[in-house]
C-alpha cells in the first residue's frame, strides 16, 4: 500500500496514532509531502521518520519548515 501524509508539525503523538492505524509492513510506502517539524514536539517526527526511512518505508519530500530549520542552522554554525 501507498499512504501519504503532509503537515504533521512535530505532533508525535498524532503521527504515532496515524502509524498505529495504518500499520506500516514490508512493501508499504509512507510518503511524506513536507512540514514534519516546527510547531511542537521537537525533533521527534523527524527521528522517526529517519527510522523508517532506514527501513524503506518512507519517502520524504522537504517542505518550507524542513528549508528554514537548515538556512537557521547555516546561519548559527
Amino acid at each position: 500500500m501507498h499512504y501519504v501524509i503532509s503537515d504533521i508539525h512535530g505532533r508525535i503523538d498524532l503521527f504515532d496514532k496515524m502509524l498505529d492505524k495504518i500499520n506500516l509492513q514490508k512493501g508499504d510506502i509512507l510518503y511524506v509531502l513536507g512540514d514534519c517539524i516546527d510547531r511542537g514536539g521537537g525533533l521527534e517526527v523527524a527521528l522517526k521518520l529517519a527510522d523508517l526511512k532506514q527501513k524503506g518505508l518512507v519517502k520524504f519530500i522537504m517542505g518550507n519548515h524542513e528549508v528554514i530549520f537548515i538556512e537557521n542552522l547555516k546561519k548559527h554554525r
